[in-house]
């Protein structure tokens, strides 16, 4: 592993990236969709963007797309308006990552079709060997540079163990003019076992926070429900964020609200876009402000 960090990969410096195409203004909530809707597609007014699995768009081994994406087109297999605007995200298993690893030039063109893509998620296991850690940051950060030479709106991931990756990352980020990042929060759980968890990334994304420039965007990956949304807002009171989740898409299959209270509508895209409209308000700080239940149902 070692040695290939440093005779496949140049070693762990993260590299200098092209600048890429830019990416534009995006809205406070970013809904990922795991299925196609089911009543065809709604209106680009209603949702403006969608964001795909990446692990349901390839196939389970991130070899190649499936085949039925490829024969129709993503838009048209998750029943969504030609207008809506399209990303696609790789936080998904390990085994998927490594295929497109191993794959990735020839997966570049597709992905150059989305208006939107999160870099993979390669994993940091706390217990993992610290070249794995080095391998699988460099890793990322060789994908970001491939996919804007490739043309791909790409956001880098920030996967990390500690302090010393941080202070890296952000000096990477500042140095390259890095626009926006994604900070994701998929691996803290919920319940008293997880407080510590959070309480560390929370600390994490300010520290990184602190050591970049303040024009720099961040899409806080995972984050959904709306009392941590608000501990976030509480703690980091000088930034406004970007959120990605599933949150409105899960709780409409479930027959719930975007707060997860039960909801006697019966039809799921309907609730869904409710759900977009109602989560797109509150992840802002006004919207935080202006609804007095903060506490998770």
């Amino acid at each position: 592993m070692k040695a290939y960090l440093v005779s496949a990969l140049g070693g762990p410096e993260f590299p200098s990236p092209p600048k890429g195409r830019r990416i534009g203004e995006l809205p406070a909530y970013l809904p990922a969709v795991t299925s196609p809707l089911e009543t065809g597609p709604p209106a680009a007014a209603d949702l403006p963007w969608a964001v795909l699995h990446g692990g349901r768009v390839l196939l389970a081994d991130g070899s190649v797309v499936r085949p039925s994406v490829v024969n129709a087109g993503p838009r048209r297999i998750y029943n969504l308006d030609p207008r809506t605007k399209l990303g696609i995200h790789f936080y998904t298993p390990d085994r998927t990552l490594e295929g497109l690893w191993r794959n990735r030039s020839r997966l570049y063109p597709f992905l150059s079709g989305f208006d939107l893509v999160f870099g993979p998620n390669f994993s940091i296991y706390e217990d993992s060997p610290r070249t794995e850690h080095l391998l699988n940051m460099k890793r990322s950060t060789v994908m970001y540079r491939e996919m804007l030479e490739e043309g791909i709106r790409v956001v880098p991931d920030v996967g990390w163990y500690g302090r010393e990756d941080l202070d890296r990352w952000a000096a990477w980020i500042a140095e390259n003019k890095i626009p926006i990042v994604a900070f994701s929060t998929q691996v803290v759980g919920f319940g008293k076992r997880a407080t510590n968890a959070w309480r560390g990334y929370l600390a994490g994304l300010k520290y990184l926070l602190s050591r970049t420039p303040e024009e720099v965007r961040v899409v806080v990956v995972g984050l959904g429900g709306p009392e941590r949304i608000q501990a976030l807002f509480d703690y980091i009171p000088d930034r406004e964020f970007v959120f990605m989740n599933s949150r409105a898409f899960v709780n409409a299959r479930k027959g719930r609200d975007a707060w997860g209270r039960p909801t006697t509508d019966a039809n799921f895209d309907d609730l869904f876009l409710e759900n977009v409209k109602s989560l797109n308000l509150l992840y802002t700080r006004k919207g935080m402000r202006g609804n007095a239940q903060t506490k998770e149902p």
